[in-house]
């Protein structure tokens, strides 16, 4: 299985690789240029492992939720590429994939991610994982909301990753303004990557008129 991963749902962009050889990742703070950064870091990409689009099994993408440009990047060049090359694509959330560099780094398997949607809100999701950090079900379904909406069954429990608890430290709510916050800020593809193979060996997979974004909410950029 040859799986191309896009995430570009905040200011990082990230492309990984998954083959039956290992995970290439490339990682970069894309700030408003993500379309340059990941064409550029998907060739490179590509050109590391000695393939091209033609060899891929599919491309994952990360669907969002995050910054309206960003999701609708990693969209669009998903669904570019799969028209282009008759490939099946797998969405998953920016979110999980968020949650999920947390359980690969730090081995946690209760993990709630949350970004700065701004507007004095965030975008959360709240994940268990299993040992190798594969997802196992989802707690709190990706939603925006204040800081102060939020709750959490046993928070102290949980590990926090993602920018939203930093920029709206001073107003979460009480509980959960006691939680372990640990990288990662921002989603990795690798970690989208894993979670795709998962979704896909589980038979989820979509062609590129399926493929749409998660917004949650209009757009504020």
């Amino acid at each position: 299985m040859k799986l191309l991963a896009l995430e570009t749902s905040t200011r990082a962009c990230s492309v990984a690789l998954a083959t039956p050889d290992g995970v290439i990742e490339r990682h970069l703070d894309a700030g408003q240029h993500h379309t340059d950064v990941v064409i550029a870091a998907l060739e490179d990409t590509l050109a590391t492992a000695g393939l091209t689009c033609a060899s891929l099994d599919a491309i994952a993408f990360g669907q969002g939720p995050g910054t309206f440009s960003g999701v609708r990047t990693a969209a669009a060049i998903a669904q570019g590429l799969a028209l282009a090359h008759d490939l099946p694509l797998v969405p998953v959330s920016s979110l999980a994939a968020l949650a999920a560099g947390g359980a690969r780094m730090h081995g946690a398997t209760s993990v709630v991610a949350a970004l700065d949607a701004r507007r004095g809100q965030i975008y959360l999701g709240a994940y268990r994982f299993t040992a190798n950090a594969l997802l196992a079900t989802t707690v709190i379904t990706d939603c925006v909301s204040t800081p102060l909406e939020v709750t959490l069954a046993a928070p102290g429990d949980w590990l926090a990753v993602g920018d939203g608890w930093s920029v709206y430290a001073d107003v979460f709510a009480h509980d959960l303004a006691h939680l372990t916050r640990l990288e990662p800020r921002y989603p990795h593809a690798q970690d989208l990557a894993r979670l795709a193979l998962q979704r896909w060996n589980a038979g989820v997979r979509v062609n590129a008129c399926d493929a749409l974004p998660v917004y949650l909410r209009e757009a504020l950029e």
